[in-house]
């Protein structure tokens, strides 16, 4: 029982040394830029990155920048820099190449790099068309043992670059027109009538509102907030004769919610590629 407590001790103790656990971490420093998406070149050349090892380097070791939330821009080759200074040894790399997200430099000093020295990579890019919706790029580096691969140095990730605009792009909006109770002109609406309101999305040459509408999506009333919807008449007429059919859809009067004294009606819902579709047509609100 003590043989065999003492080994899984002995294993712990390997397993933290090889894994870092107990050893210092390094530091890195990044002046942050400002990407506009809008008027940015196709390959953005990030800051110049500053790190300070942490832990002796040798010639087993491998270390790797990662770049988080842009992917690496390989379109020209490998178009960037790096230097070290206060090596134990020639502060050189003997082979760079680059993943998805990530540039790994191979240490080739025999000496390898002493704790507190300094590494600067330059020229690091990435393509705008990775950036996608994210707010901005971080830089994180970290250096294995590639003989357990391990990672025994590590820092970041650091803010390199803020990115605008970020988040996912405003809908688009499409306005549509409307007629509420088509045929007529007055469009006079008593909010306590048990009855419904019928209203025509009006097609045209580029919109044909029976088969680009949405129609469970559609709502109206004074603010086109609550659900109202009780029907719509597919395949649609042509209500004001133009040469384009026209979705006509009824709405509980009840649940429009309208009040004295207003004097729009407003239809909101969606197309079938997504975006919102508004309109809004005059109304009379009687007794």
């Amino acid at each position: 029982m003590r043989t065999s407590v003492r080994i899984g001790a002995l294993v712990a103790s390997v397993a933290a040394l090889l894994c870092g656990s107990a050893l210092a971490a390094g530091s890195m420093t990044a002046t942050p830029i400002t990407i506009d998406k809008a008027t940015a070149p196709d390959v953005i050349t990030l800051p110049d990155i500053t790190v300070t090892i942490g832990n002796n380097l040798t010639y087993q070791d491998d270390l790797f920048i990662v770049v988080e939330g842009a992917g690496v821009d390989l379109s020209t080759g490998l178009p960037f820099q790096s230097a070290c200074n206060g090596a134990s040894g020639p502060p050189d790399f003997g082979y760079v190449t680059a993943a998805q997200d990530r540039w790994h430099y191979r240490v080739t000093s025999i000496y390898g790099i002493s704790a507190g020295a300094q590494c600067t990579f330059r020229e690091l890019k990435v393509a705008k068309s990775s950036i996608g919706e994210n707010c901005s790029i971080n830089v994180r580096y970290e250096a294995r043992r590639f003989v357990v691969s391990s990672v025994i140095d590590s820092a970041g990730p650091i803010l390199v670059a803020n990115v605008t605009p970020c988040g996912p792009p405003p809908p688009e909006v499409i306005e549509v027109a409307i007629d509420i109770k088509p045929g007529g002109t007055a469009n006079s609406i008593n909010p306590s009538s048990a009855g419904n309101v019928p209203v025509a999305i009006l097609s045209s040459g580029e919109f044909d509102a029976p088969s680009q509408v949405v129609v469970q999506s559609l709502t109206f009333g004074r603010n086109a907030l609550d659900p109202s919807l009780l029907r719509c008449n597919l395949p649609g007429e042509d209500v004001n004769k133009d040469g384009f059919v026209d979705l006509v859809c009824h709405f509980a009067t009840r649940l429009a919610g309208f009040q004295a004294g207003d004097t729009l009606g407003f239809l909101v819902g969606k197309s079938i590629d997504g975006a919102w579709i508004v309109g809004w047509d005059s109304v009379r609100i009687v007794p």
